[in-house]
């Protein structure tokens, strides 16, 4: 089956040479790689199968890559222990993730250790080189069915926000509890007295059927809205 990717423009052409990295531990990967993206005049590549040689060229720093393509399922490690010391070496790298693995939770997790795309295995060549000149330009590809998934998270967490049914007066009220602000606080912060709060509270706590701020935040976090509330402005 083959992965269509999000984001991206598909003409090819480098405007100036660039160094990719392939780091996969499955030879024939790197190999079918190499020989496909070496037809690439303005691509040098380098394929890196073990840790010992990633290790030596990270500590030497020699020939900067433009772009390094992360595999995650290694036997050495979990190519996302890589991004750290990849960006610490080489800040303006991109890292693209390369991977069969293709569940969210996964790639926000090498997302937010900072890689700049995310590429389940599958696409074309011509794909291939669309991310890869995509990320340069500072976007940042990720594959078609999580980007799917992921708006689709997004919009289960507001309709679970809209189904609390909460009024402004008693979501401001939850925001500040959730910042740990006392009853006290909260009143002084939105002038109004401490009995208001606590009925606004009490409120809260009917509408989405729990008893503590604990429980609260804890079914908070299970739908996914307790960052959304802290950021509403």
């Amino acid at each position: 089956m083959k992965s269509e990717l999000n984001g991206v423009d598909k003409k090819v052409p480098f405007e100036t040479p660039n160094t990719v990295w392939i780091v996969d531990d499955e030879p024939l990967i790197v190999q079918s790689l190499l020989l496909e993206l070496e037809e690439i005049p303005e691509l040098s590549i380098r394929g890196f199968t073990t840790l010992e040689p990633l290790n030596e060229a990270l500590t030497n720093q020699s020939a900067q890559p433009s772009v390094v393509l992360l595999d995650i399922k290694m036997q050495e490690c979990n190519g996302t222990q890589l991004i750290g010391p990849l960006k610490e070496a080489f800040p303006e790298t991109k890292i693209l993730m390369h991977t069969v693995v293709n569940d969210v939770a996964t790639m926000r997790e090498a997302m937010n250790l900072g890689a700049d795309g995310y590429l389940v295995k599958g696409y074309s060549l011509e794909q291939l080189l669309a991310a890869i000149r995509s990320a340069q330009e500072g976007f940042q590809p990720i594959d078609a069915k999580l980007t799917k998934e992921l708006f689709g998270l997004f919009e289960e967490r507001e309709r679970n926000l809209v189904a609390y049914d909460l009024s402004a007066a008693e979501m401001q009220v939850l925001q500040l509890s959730l910042k740990g602000y006392t009853v006290a606080k909260i009143a002084r912060t939105i002038f109004k007295s401490e009995d208001t709060v606590r009925t606004h509270r009490k409120h809260i706590y009917a509408k989405l059927r729990v008893h503590s701020m604990a429980e609260l935040s804890s079914k908070l976090y299970a739908e996914g809205t307790y960052d959304l509330i802290l950021k509403i402005t």
